[in-house]
């Protein structure tokens, strides 16, 4: 069994709203979510799953940050396609009302 140790001197209170708010992006962002679908078809606990889905959070919004942009969910969607990402096999197909 691996064991993690995880960095105790750091904001826990950030770190776990992070964790929190990756929890709801899995409601409302189609890239989020494939990721989660991912991690837990991999067989990776949820809490595990959800603080490696917040670390992903915190780098694109240091990124949108540090470059002065504002983010877009389409765009990055059409980034991972581009890439040919592996979440591309978990993303549900667009709606035809969302494709309007």
């Amino acid at each position: 069994m691996r064991k993690v140790h995880r960095r105790l001197r750091c904001d826990n209170h950030t770190r776990q709203t992070f964790v929190e708010w990756a929890k709801e992006t899995i409601r409302h962002s189609a890239w989020a979510r494939a990721y989660f679908e991912q991690r837990k078809a991999a067989g990776h606990h949820f809490q595990a799953t959800l603080r490696s889905l917040a670390y992903k959070w915190i780098r694109i919004l240091w990124k949108c940050w540090h470059d002065h942009l504002v983010y877009h969910e389409a765009q990055y969607l059409v980034q991972l396609r581009a890439k040919d990402s592996p979440l591309l096999k978990y993303l549900s197909p667009p709606t035809p009302s969302s494709a309007a």
